[in-house]
């Protein structure tokens, strides 16, 4: 109790607030570090000649029907509104952010062994355990680089996504490890789909060490062929295309900064 009141005490002292709805609220120098990390995060994506796609707060609902996310991770979907010319539109709050690429892509074949994107959204999902600050909260920015095309390629790109990421954390002054993980956000959370998620080694994770804890900052995720399928994305060479994510969260990694180097 008394390490996680001075934690919050040390964040609050650099800008770093929650809101009651366990929103993170940025100002100061909470602020600038996340502008840091996030330039960092983009430099990386430019280092991989990644394009950069579009996305939103807000996804609809097809697109999640679509992945099987509803289906999968139906605790995790929250309302979202949308305003516009036309007016207020109901859609759901974007749970992961490379969720929005694969629409953007369905029903055509990509000409490039690998071909890579950058896209950014602010996501809200609720968790399967309740929320818990600063690391666990209800909205988040989620930053990724996502690469797609034929499975060889695909492996050496996510392995090569692997090894840039930890060399950036590393200049940027923030140790982490690696390690495997079992809760690869599109395979779904029964013991079957964890246990086929780490035989296959699909999902790595980079953690910080705070206090006693390993907190995950980023991700890795292997997709197999999964969206390929989904959205009827093939390969130059017509089958289902394989794709990756590099997915970062920046308050995370902020907070974490923050407390490291306190």
């Amino acid at each position: 109790m008394f390490f996680y009141l001075d934690m919050m005490d040390k964040l609050r002292a650099h800008g770093f607030r929650i809101s009651n709805d366990y929103e993170p609220q940025l100002s100061g120098s909470a602020q600038n570090l996340f502008t840091t990390w996030q330039s960092a995060i983009k430099k990386l994506a430019t280092g991989f000649s990644a394009q950069t796609a579009e996305s939103s707060t807000c996804i609809s609902e097809s697109v999640l029907n679509t992945a099987e996310y509803t289906d999968r991770f139906p605790h995790h979907i929250i309302e979202c509104s949308e305003e516009s010319e036309k007016g207020s539109t109901k859609r759901k709050a974007t749970p992961a952010t490379c969720l929005h690429l694969y629409p953007q892509l369905k029903s055509s074949q990509l000409t490039d062994e690998s071909v890579f994107y950058f896209i950014q959204s602010r996501c809200r999902r609720k968790e399967s355990k309740a929320w818990e600050p600063p690391f666990v909260l209800s909205a988040f920015t989620m930053a990724e680089i996502v690469v797609l095309g034929s499975e060889k390629p695909i492996k050496t790109a996510r392995d090569s996504l692997r090894q840039s990421a930890q060399e950036m954390f590393r200049a940027n002054n923030m140790p982490v490890k690696i390690d495997s993980a079992n809760d690869a956000f599109f395979l779904g959370e029964n013991s079957g789909a964890r246990y086929m998620q780490k035989l296959k080694d699909l999902k790595h994770e980079f953690l910080v060490a705070i206090d006693n804890s390993n907190i995950p900052v980023a991700s890795i995720n292997l997709h197999q062929d999964y969206f390929g399928r989904r959205f009827n994305i093939t390969d130059s060479a017509g089958e289902p295309c394989w794709s990756a994510c590099l997915a970062f969260g920046i308050e995370r990694i902020v907070s974490c900064d923050i407390l490291q180097n306190e």
